[in-house]
């Protein structure tokens, strides 16, 4: 029979592996077969793990904490993201270069989670990234959408600035939805209801189920992005200035706003 394997997170002190304790500290060995009795239920009673390494990072940091590969011997609840089983054994502790490996679709990374390549941030998309979640290259800022700026939500190129679209910028603009102008500034923009709602489920390019890559289009992320969102953010989002329908759906693919 195959195993079933699983990865889970653990912090380390003179003692040894123990989990984030909630009173006191459970410590853990390699090699070593744990089990708990009663009834298993996230967060309260269970050996807890992911299916997927890049989950583990939700809860530790998985290249300063210590990431094992286990096997689940018990029953098992889930949530989707993190599970919890009434028997494990904790079979070997990954080396950083096997987390790496595990936890990005590029090569030459030192973050994680990253689909590009020879990135020292996390979640990038481009390439040579030293900062996070950049879809462009050679940022050393966040969230640029453009190349070679050293700011952060760029989607631009060369600024050094924040929040510009345009080339050597060093001031904020106003920003413009839906093709016309507005009063708001990107920082008021990104301290706005709209913005909260807009990102209040990931837009998620690749996923793992059951330990198996899956690649989405932009559209088809969108479609299963907006699906999560709550009706209330939803309503927040249709509520932006100058909101249009059909410039949405032309930007996302997502016809009905409704469901």
């Amino acid at each position: 029979m195959s195993k079933t394997i699983g990865y889970k997170g653990f912090k380390k002190d003179i003692k040894g592996l123990y989990c984030q304790p909630k009173q006191t500290k459970t410590y853990y060995k390699v090699g070593k077969i744990y089990e708990v009795e009663g009834e298993l239920s996230l967060c309260n009673n269970g050996f807890h793990f992911c299916s997927s390494i890049n989950c583990v990072h939700d809860y530790y940091h998985i290249l300063n904490d210590v990431v094992c590969e286990v096997e689940i011997l018990g029953d098992v609840v889930t949530d989707g993201t993190k599970s919890c089983t009434n028997k494990i054994k904790i079979l070997k502790k990954l080396t950083k270069q096997q987390v790496l490996e595990l936890s990005n679709i590029g090569y030459d990374n030192t973050g994680v989670q990253n689909s590009g390549n020879c990135n020292s941030g996390n979640y990038n998309s481009g390439n040579y990234n030293s900062g996070n979640r950049n879809s462009g290259n050679r940022n050393s800022g966040d969230r640029n959408s453009g190349n070679r700026n050293s700011g952060d939500w760029n989607s631009g190129n060369w600024n050094s600035g924040d929040w510009n679209s345009g080339f050597f910028n060093t001031d904020e603009p106003t920003i413009r939805l839906f093709n016309n102008d507005t009063e708001m500034k990107h920082s008021e923009f990104y301290d706005s209801k709209y913005y909260a709602a807009l990102v209040s489920e990931p837009l998620l390019l690749t996923d793992y189920i059951d330990d198996t890559l899956i690649t989405y289009d932009y559209k088809e992320a969108c479609q299963i992005w907006w699906n999560k969102l709550t009706d209330e953010n939803k309503k927040i989002i249709r509520s932006m200035p100058n909101f249009d329908t059909k410039i949405f759906e032309k930007i996302t693919g997502i016809k009905n706003l409704l469901k």
